[in-house]
């Protein structure tokens, strides 16, 4: 009998002593991962090398410490034209797949109104900005869109998931006065037409 209570004490000071795992005790590997902050940047007009991360001379120290501290581009065809650049980044598809074989003020006649020559992107795409939004992220853009909008057709930035927008629809703009961006040809006076208003 005296060994049986010596044998549940010992018991009663173990169960006593365990302690329960709480969520302070879960390591690192079995944490939740966090998801990370990405930043795109895409410029037009700007070539592979122009950037001092990818071997240029012109000093660039900022972008140089965005590259090196980020995953980087080295492998990724475009085209000459922007719109069509950006619809191929941001869908990961053939431009013409998703609508932009032309852009809003370029169309070829022969290629009016055929599927892939809509000049803005059509509902066959799924941007990286709707999978980043659909996976809770909050998605900004700023700077020029100019693939699609209410008056080109399309929709805008805040259509394919895009939380906020801050810049222009677009291929351009005048950010100096309140001329149009480009001359009025058909106007003798074409040089000093006001922009529209909105």
């Amino acid at each position: 009998m005296k060994k049986l209570l010596v044998l549940i004490s010992v018991l009663g000071m173990l169960a006593s002593c365990a302690k329960q795992e709480s969520s302070s005790d879960i390591t690192k590997d079995e944490s939740p991962a966090k998801k990370p902050n990405i930043l795109l940047l895409v410029a037009d007009d700007t070539a592979f090398g122009d950037i001092g991360a990818y071997g240029s001379e012109v000093h660039t120290p900022n972008m140089n410490k965005i590259a090196n501290a980020g995953i980087r581009f080295t492998n990724f065809h475009v085209s000459p034209v922007c719109s069509v650049t950006r619809s191929m980044l941001f869908t990961g598809n053939d431009n013409i797949e998703v609508g932009l074989g032309s852009f809003d003020y370029s169309i070829y006649p022969p290629t009016k109104g055929k599927s892939g020559y809509e000049g803005h992107l059509t509902e066959n795409a799924v941007t990286i900005s709707e999978l980043l939004s659909d996976d809770g992220y909050e998605v900004y853009k700023s700077g020029k869109w100019h693939l699609g909008g209410e008056e080109s057709g399309g929709k805008g930035p805040l259509g394919w998931g895009f939380t906020k927008e801050f810049g222009i629809l677009s291929g351009g703009s005048n950010h100096w006065n309140d001329l149009a961006m480009t001359p009025y040809f058909h106007d003798p006076n074409g040089l000093n037409v006001k922009r529209k208003e909105d």
